[in-house]
């Protein structure tokens, strides 16, 4: 199972779970990732 797989079902048991409660919950597009270089860059601070 890869990341990408995880959050998908992950987010798959909080929709449920918050259905359970009574609330509906938006269609997510999850990822995972790393920022880009420029992120840390030392004058982005």
């Amino acid at each position: 199972m890869n990341r990408e797989e995880y959050l998908e079902l992950a987010a798959g048991g909080l929709s449920d779970y918050i259905s359970k409660a009574g609330y509906t919950m938006p269609k997510l597009k999850v990822s995972a990732g790393w920022p880009s270089t420029k992120a840390f860059s030392t004058k982005s601070r």
